[in-house]
């Protein structure tokens, strides 16, 4: 189980050498993209995540052709599996060999509707953590968040198995607290391996 971390804000020369990386269709998404910042972050996002599966197949990053799992998760035939997510300047990419893996990261951040999320779509063990917490409510809200949205990448449902999905079975699953920087949260979700 590898954790790489990314760093989004290139410089303009490194950022053009990345664009060689991308795909056809990432490219386009690319050029959807309205906001310079978001479009920038992008592309060092996607070609970061395909630098770092390149080195562990010993192909060039633009060689790597993914595809969508049953419930639409990204995998690579034959490759290790992956999860990838970042929040404005960072990314944290998750690596492993044999097992599901979902990572979750965010800002630390103000979340005027937390209450209202917390209510909705925590399960109730979640929301008594979030209601028990002393501390930044923010803080404990996104803490508790990238550890849920972290299973559900890693169970490959994202956000769409929000409302179906289970607790997290500590029989099958490590729940991880991540803290990668000043002002980041985030969780990383893998498989056990069966008998460890």
């Amino acid at each position: 189980m590898d954790l790489w971390l990314l760093h989004l804000d290139l410089p303009d020369p490194e950022l053009s050498q990345r664009w060689s990386d991308l795909s056809t269709a990432e490219r386009e998404r690319a050029d959807q993209l309205s906001r310079p910042e978001v479009r920038r972050r992008f592309i060092a996002a996607r070609s970061g995540l395909r630098r770092v599966l390149a080195s562990y197949l010993s192909v060039p990053p633009r060689s790597l052709e993914f595809f969508k799992g049953p419930q639409g998760k990204p995998a690579l035939p034959g490759g290790p599996q992956f999860n990838l997510s970042h929040s404005d300047d960072l990314a944290l990419c998750a690596v492993a060999h044999g097992r599901q893996v979902g990572i979750d990261l965010e800002r630390l951040r103000r979340i005027p509707e937390r209450d209202d999320i917390a209510r909705q779509w925590f399960r109730e063990e979640e929301r008594e953590a979030y209601h028990a917490e002393s501390a930044s409510r923010d803080s404990a809200f996104l803490r508790l968040w990238t550890r849920r949205e972290a299973y559900l990448k890693a169970i490959g449902t994202g956000l769409a198995g929000l409302e179906t999905s289970s607790a997290i079975d500590p029989e099958r699953w490590e729940v991880h607290e991540l803290r990668p920087f000043d002002g980041y949260v985030g969780a990383l979700v893998v498989e056990r391996i069966l008998g460890s």
